[in-house]
């Protein structure tokens, strides 16, 4: 790539110059580099990778993900290594589920609870017959506390007696045995009495 200055009789330059050179701003510099048309040789693999992505997007978008659900995938987001949306994340969690072989479990609502003083009712509803379970703990990044969710017709329960009343308490579903996580990251207050 070239540093150019004053480019063809001006200040700056961008775009392309027949189909050989290429003029843009890169930092404030600007450059100018070959024209180059990117192969697209349309493998498997690239037909594998954009189907999965495909697939992603389109759960997402039958999710009906609520706000609170929302809320939990961007908390989900901002403790993520890299930084990314809760859109990202969420197509992440699809295709990180398919490439462990595990079939994604579409979660309908997080409807996780604290009315009883000193305890915490961890609840979501997703499609029968799934082995589903939920990780918590005190903060986003520390859920050392692991239970199986019991299944009635849909709902997935667990509830967590004798918790610290008034603590914020951070949660998460997942599929048990399995790695992909269904949730994002839910926050629930224990209620006092």
């Amino acid at each position: 790539m070239a540093k150019v200055v004053s480019p063809l009789m001006g200040i700056r330059a961008s775009g392309q110059l027949g189909k050989t050179l290429v003029y843009f701003p890169w930092k404030g510099i600007n450059c100018v580099r070959s024209h180059v048309v990117p192969a697209n040789p349309n493998t498997a693999g690239q037909q594998g990778a954009r189907t999965k992505l495909i697939n992603a997007v389109d759960a997402y978008h039958v999710a009906g993900l609520t706000a609170t659900d929302i809320d939990g995938w961007r908390r989900f987001a901002g403790i993520s290594a890299k930084p990314m949306t809760y859109f990202n994340r969420f197509v992440k969690a699809h295709i990180d589920a398919i490439n462990n072989a595990e079939t994604w479990v579409s979660m309908n609502t997080d409807i996780t609870d604290s009315t009883v003083a000193g305890q915490i009712d961890f609840s979501i509803d997703a499609a029968t017959g799934k082995s589903l379970s939920v990780r918590w703990g005190t903060s986003e990044s520390y859920m050392p506390n692991s239970n199986a969710l019991a299944e009635d017709a849909g709902t997935y329960e667990y509830s967590a007696e004798s918790q610290t009343e008034g603590a914020i308490i951070y949660y998460q579903f997942y599929q048990t045995g399995g790695t992909h996580v269904v949730s994002g990251i839910g926050k629930v207050t224990v209620e006092s009495s």
